[in-house]
């Protein structure tokens, strides 16, 4: 899921990302001044780490179902602003209420 939401950035379809993120973070996303849907010039070479289960997140007050995956990849942008292009350290909250719903991403950041 990660990886389809990488790869729809970078190919800069805000279609599908915007389908795999909850309403709450889409909103989010769509106010950031450097956001995901209007800096990205491209994020390549993603590598992602184990999922973990973390009931800390501001997301575990929001959602049954909350797993955690650290991720790095290289980012270019159109402006640097509160990342820096080159190789990057992130994170996604993937989030879903009940079991066999799809996950979503709720947050991201490192955590």
């Amino acid at each position: 899921m990660v990886a389809a939401y990488v790869a729809a950035l970078d190919a800069h379809d805000l279609r599908t990302a915007r389908a795999l993120m909850t309403p709450r973070f889409r909103e989010d996303v769509g106010r950031q001044v450097d956001s995901w849907f209007s800096n990205v010039v491209t994020m390549r070479r993603l590598r992602i780490g184990r999922p973990l289960r973390d009931r800390h997140l501001a997301s575990a007050r929001r959602h049954r179902f909350v797993l955690y995956l650290g991720v790095e990849f290289d980012l270019q942008q159109g402006r640097e602003l509160s990342m820096r292009n080159g190789p990057a350290v992130w994170g996604y909250v993937l989030v879903r209420d009940r079991p066999g719903a799809r996950w979503l991403v709720d947050e991201d950041g490192v955590f």
